[in-house]
């Protein structure tokens, strides 16, 4: 959404937290539920035996920024002479977790 070089004065003054007074908060609370539904699921994975290069936050994360970066890749250049959509996505996902999970 904020991608461009117009970037509201108010968004470049809280960046990514979210200013106390907001009044939006429920909302902003909602979709702030994906990264700790991510983090868990890293975190069974690393008690089921897979053994991680990362914290669990530091993956669910770091997926999180991959795939917004592509995402947003895609969206800001739709002009681009993307290779095959579905083998970004999937190789992004695959470079990323080979990358997290150790090998053994």
């Amino acid at each position: 959404m904020f991608l461009g070089a117009n970037i509201p004065e108010s968004m470049r003054k809280v960046g990514h937290r979210a200013a106390t007074d907001d009044p939006d908060q429920a909302r902003r609370r909602r979709r702030a539920r994906v990264r700790p539904a991510w983090s868990r699921s890293w975190r069974r994975s690393r008690r089921s035996g897979v053994k991680l290069n990362y914290p669990p936050d530091t993956c669910a994360e770091l997926c999180w920024m991959a795939m917004h970066g592509l995402v947003a890749a895609m969206i800001m250049k739709p002009e681009f002479p993307w290779s095959d959509r579905d083998l970004l996505i999937s190789a992004m996902l695959d470079i990323h977790l080979k990358g997290m999970v150790r090998s053994q």
